[in-house]
């Protein structure tokens, strides 16, 4: 049984148009510790059923997880709903339809923390707009992921097999060469780690911020000390040379 764990984007697409609305959740989520709890106690509840009736259990995890594992933080897991559950497998949803300027370079940065590999999207989503900024993967894009999925994960999903179907990949997915060299361009891993970097810094510092914020106030309320502190000193100097002068 796959339990696909991804935030509600049509909860974020509505709240666009209200930007105000947006802001004020994320906020409020980003401050809510206990929803993340609630979120794991349910679906690790969810994951012992499933285990009870017999069946073993993969969930499907976006890269973001990853990116908040090594950053020891639960922000996205708060702001966007997604779940940090371990079940009998792992899969790590590596899709580059939606990096294309990257290409295979996000797998390769993301691949060694996953237990299993699933790539895409060779689909359309049905939202024009969507499509055309984030187009379905070619053959020669698809087949360069498996084959460097496959470097890392004996198993490699794809999503999905009906995309397949409408692009014709299925006959090609039968004779295949899976010893063929794959280059990954030096400039896509570079944008790719530079971007994995910036996303564990960005999670660091927003984990981290209340701290800088606490600490910020200690320091303006120290110096707001130090100065009237001087200028109460000052003021005392200026009245005992009066009165010397008088």
């Amino acid at each position: 049984m796959g339990l696909d764990i991804e935030p509600t984007l049509k909860e974020y697409s509505a709240l666009m148009d209200h930007k105000g609305q947006l802001i004020s959740m994320a906020l409020k989520r980003a401050l809510d510790s206990g929803r993340v709890k609630r979120g794991r106690e349910a679906y690790n509840a969810l994951i012992q059923q499933i285990r009870a009736r017999g069946y073993k259990v993969q969930t499907y995890q976006l890269t973001f997880m990853a990116d908040e594992r090594n950053a020891h933080t639960t922000l996205l897991e708060r702001i966007f709903g997604i779940v940090d559950v371990r079940s009998d497998q792992e899969v790590f949803m590596l899709y580059t339809s939606f990096v294309h300027q990257f290409g295979a370079a996000q797998i390769w940065q993301y691949a060694p923390s996953a237990q299993i590999i699933a790539v895409g999207s060779t689909a359309t989503s049905g939202d024009a707009k969507v499509d055309a900024q984030y187009p379905p993967l070619s053959w020669k894009e698809f087949s360069r992921d498996l084959i460097v999925a496959h470097h890392f994960s004996p198993i490699v999903g794809v999503y999905s097999l009906e995309g397949c179907v409408h692009q014709g990949f299925i006959p090609k997915l039968k004779t295949m060469d899976w010893t063929q060299t794959v280059v990954i361009p030096a400039d896509s891993l570079k944008q790719a780690a530079q971007a994995k970097n910036g996303i564990h810094a960005v999670l660091w510092l927003g984990s981290h911020l209340i701290y800088f914020i606490v600490a910020f106030l200690l320091v303006f309320a120290w110096s707001v000390r130090v100065i009237v502190r001087w200028q109460r000193r000052k003021r005392i100097a200026r009245l005992a040379q009066a009165q010397s002068i008088a």
